[in-house]
């Protein structure tokens, strides 16, 4: 991800997630130590996008793809690619959370071995509780 990127992605943040991180959120975030911000792009357009950051354990911040480019791996491979910056900074874990409510989300983690691990109450401002979920090894990357 560059600045380039940025009216593009929030762009996506704003039409899918309720609560959206601004642009100064995502520019911050590019130059936060430790952090990797990611496109997916498909014939020049970015699709989708990953936040990362941490240390010893991955904190899989901001993730999310167009609705017109979904079940098409992007999401997958946004994560494999946070694997492998994982495997390179010698993290040995991942975690994220996520809304209880979007069961569209969970089943994609638990599909990619993440398990829930606890509950957040009320975690979101509108009081809805965030589910964490964390996947312990980092795996090899799908070929």
């Amino acid at each position: 991800m560059t600045e380039d990127d940025l009216d593009r992605v929030v762009e996506l943040e704003r039409a899918i997630f309720p609560e959206p991180w601004s642009r100064f959120c995502f520019l911050a975030g590019l130059r936060r130590p430790r952090t990797i911000c990611l496109v997916a792009e498909v014939e020049e357009q970015v699709k989708g996008y990953l936040v990362v950051w941490g240390n010893g354990e991955l904190h899989i911040a901001n993730i999310a793809v167009a609705s017109e480019a979904r079940r098409q791996g992007i999401g997958t491979r946004l994560v494999a690619a946070c694997e492998d910056f994982a495997r390179s900074s010698g993290c040995r874990s991942l975690c994220l959370e996520v809304r209880e409510s979007n069961a569209i989300a969970r089943c994609f983690y638990e599909g990619l071995g993440f398990v829930q691990t606890c509950v957040w109450q009320g975690y979101y401002s509108n009081g809805e509780n965030a589910v964490i979920m964390e996947r312990k090894a980092i795996r090899v990357a799908p070929g």
